[in-house]
């Protein structure tokens, strides 16, 4: 008798936390929920964060909290540290989150242990110059570079990322390898603001991050790193066309830490499905130099996953000399 008890005491506890864990993600949200902004503020993750909350139906308010260092791992770090339970939430792209691991600088594989949320929009890398050099394309820019050795300085963000590998990869195919500086910076803002001010004459940065001064005439896009021209820039060539086989998009999207319960994810998952179906939105990102571009959480680890594989061997080839 004291084992059937005691069975059934074990049972009705089971039973109880099991309702109260229930209870606490149907009753999702009460407080506010913090987005994690893994760059300084005025960046791309940044302008999409602030247009999500600018737009987003919620019972509770959302507040972006700017932590920044190390290319955007402190703040990755900091969510998949944090507790699980929906009030603090992750904005990234899968492609910085796949960097961390793939350039060795850490082996927890974010890409994985993040819960993805959803990825929201796309953000295609432009490659710019400033108004100071007068370059009018990209041919300009390789007479430049080769009737001028070492002189010419070329901006990314990040130095272990994706980012680097696509400005390798496109100097690579100008035939500028021996001729170009690669000056790589913390976030697309400290990038941008370094090539305004002439301290380096090009970049490869993301076209949300220079959509606004290319719009001012003080940066002058030559690329999109694309196989398609792009809505926000529909006059600029991109990289295929002009023979350079490098083509790659960086999808924006929201992480919880591991662990989050399903039910909360959904919240948050379906307020951002309404966000980016809201002609408000998607005109505001367009200007921005976004596409919209929304994706299940499923959908956008299953491809993270997939890039991940994908881009292994080119990473060891260009870390592991």
């Amino acid at each position: 008798m004291k084992k059937i008890l005691s069975i059934v005491l074990v049972m009705v506890i089971a039973l109880a936390m099991l309702a109260g864990c229930a209870a606490s993600a149907t009753d999702y949200p009460k407080d506010t929920v913090k987005i994690i902004v893994p760059f300084r503020a005025g960046g791309g993750s940044d302008t999409l964060a602030r247009a999500v909350i600018a737009n987003i139906d919620f019972p509770v308010s959302l507040v972006a909290v700017n932590i920044e260092g190390a290319d955007g791992m402190v703040g990755a770090m900091e969510c998949y540290r944090a507790k699980a339970d929906g009030y603090t939430i992750l904005t990234h792209n899968c492609t910085d989150l796949m960097s961390y691991t793939l350039s060795e600088i850490t082996d927890i594989e974010l890409y994985k242990e993040l819960v993805s949320i959803c990825d929201l929009v796309a953000d295609y890398n432009v490659i710019a110059t400033n108004k100071q050099s007068g370059w009018k394309d990209i041919e300009d820019v390789v007479k430049y570079a080769k009737a001028n050795p070492g002189a010419l300085k070329w901006s990314c963000t990040g130095a272990q990322n994706m980012d680097y590998a696509t400005t390798i990869l496109t100097i690579e195919a100008l035939g500028l390898t021996d001729f170009v500086t690669v000056v790589p910076y913390d976030g697309g803002a400290e990038s941008r603001v370094a090539l305004m001010g002439d301290h380096v004459q090009m970049t490869t940065n993301t076209c949300a991050d220079l959509a606004g001064v290319i719009a001012g005439g003080e940066v002058v896009p030559l690329l999109i790193v694309n196989d398609a021209r792009i809505k926000a820039f529909p006059n600029v060539a991109t990289t295929l066309e002009k023979g350079i086989n490098v083509t790659f998009a960086s999808p924006r999207g929201f992480y919880a830490p591991k662990g989050t319960p399903p039910e909360v994810v959904a919240v948050i998952a379906n307020a951002m499905k309404a966000v980016s179906e809201k002609p408000t939105f998607i005109e505001t990102m367009g200007k921005l130099g976004f596409e919209v571009e929304y994706k299940t959480g499923a959908e956008a680890s299953a491809r993270a996953i997939a890039w991940a594989e994908a881009f292994k061997p080119i990473f060891a080839d260009m870390f592991d000399e």
